[in-house]
């Protein structure tokens, strides 16, 4: 049995949310808009928004603390900024989106703790979410996904409730002020997104159907990855590549190389789409079905995991590890039966080793 559920509306297009975003009236009065300390103010996305509300008639309050990596103690301090919202507006990359939805759940469960709420209780609603994205990595604007920083486990997990964005705002004005490396590292994200969807246990022909639209737009824009400036165009379809990513994994979910890059954004600084990129070619390499990651490469216009490698995997600067870190990261991802799971194959502590 195959199921595939996906009920976010995607409204794409320039100045969309000056010119749609009568859609908002439908989720209330009053808004809490979450979103980062720089970027929405750079590229105009939180202006925008502030607009069409104020033309709306729509209360709002802006909620502009969220850190890279949100932690819980990040969205406790959102929640507290409006707790008479009727929705939620994330507006940036990934970290405001999965802010915003985690948010929204506190919002809707005032009476439940904290710990429970996020973690325990997957039946759990959320108030409404609006999603603007401004970075074409996480897909988080389609996804039911918000990834927060625990800092007493000393990584990253998954709210264990089921959040999709009501609406998701797609306008490529907002993605073009990104600078080269956060451009580089999100849309490697976006591309091991793709990647960990088609090679996954739960891979149907549905989302592998979303994912190979994902590749060739991806493959199309690739030459323009590392440019000091990129045309609306390739922008674009690094976007719309990112969006089909989120799709996919909302499917799927994804598989080794998140669970093993957690670690090295938490103790390492790394940032999240560089961290799951350095794992992605040694991922192929070890995935079973050779038939199928070959499939996956001729989209992307590559003959060989050698050439994923050189081109994809080479953009990325290193890490360097101890032996007492890599033993303490296997050791971890061994009790990460979520990201185990989606790897269709078994695996052993040693494979992991050579991995790191």
């Amino acid at each position: 049995m195959i199921q595939f559920y996906m009920p976010t509306k995607i409204v794409d297009g320039k100045d969309v949310v000056q010119q749609q975003g009568k859609i908002i009236k439908e989720y209330g009065q009053r808004a809490l808009v979450v979103t980062g300390r720089f970027s929405s103010k750079m590229n105009g996305s939180l202006q925008d928004m502030k607009n069409t509300l104020e033309k709306l008639n729509i209360e709002y309050q802006v909620f502009d603390e969220v850190e890279e990596n949100p932690s819980v103690e990040n969205v406790i301090q959102g929640a507290n900024k409006y707790k008479e919202a009727d929705f939620v507006i994330g507006i940036g990359g990934g970290s405001p989106l999965d802010a915003a939805k985690a948010i929204a759940v506190l919002l809707k469960n005032p009476e439940e703790s904290v710990e429970d709420v996020l973690f325990n209780m997957p039946e759990a609603k959320g108030l409404p979410v609006i999603a603007v994205p401004t970075t074409a990595g996480t897909g988080s604007e389609v996804t039911p996904y918000s990834i927060l920083t625990l800092h007493k486990e000393e990584t990253k997990r998954n709210f264990s409730c089921k959040l999709f964005p009501e609406v998701a705002f797609i306008d490529v004005r907002y993605y073009l002020t990104m600078n080269t490396s956060v451009r580089r590292d999100t849309c490697i994200d976006a591309l091991t997104h793709l990647v960990e969807s088609y090679l996954n246990t739960n891979a149907s022909i549905y989302s592998d159907g979303i994912v190979e639209a994902g590749l060739a737009l991806w493959a199309r824009a690739y030459p323009n990855l590392n440019k000091d400036k990129i045309s609306e165009e390739a922008m674009h379809d690094f976007a719309i590549a990112s969006m089909f990513a989120g799709i996919a994994i909302s499917q799927t979910g994804t598989s080794l190389p998140h669970g093993m890059g957690y670690f090295l954004t938490y103790h390492h600084g790394i940032s999240h789409g560089h961290a799951n990129g350095l794992f992605i070619g040694k991922y192929l390499r070890l995935y079973q079905d050779k038939k199928k990651v070959a499939k996956l490469l001729s989209y992307l216009e590559m003959d060989s995991v050698e050439t994923f490698e050189k081109k994809i995997c080479q953009l990325l600067p290193t890490v360097c590890l101890t032996d007492l870190e890599k033993e303490h990261y296997v050791e971890q991802m061994m009790m990460n039966q979520g990201k185990l799971k989606n790897y269709p194959f078994s695996i052993t502590k040693e494979e992991l080793l050579a991995m790191y």
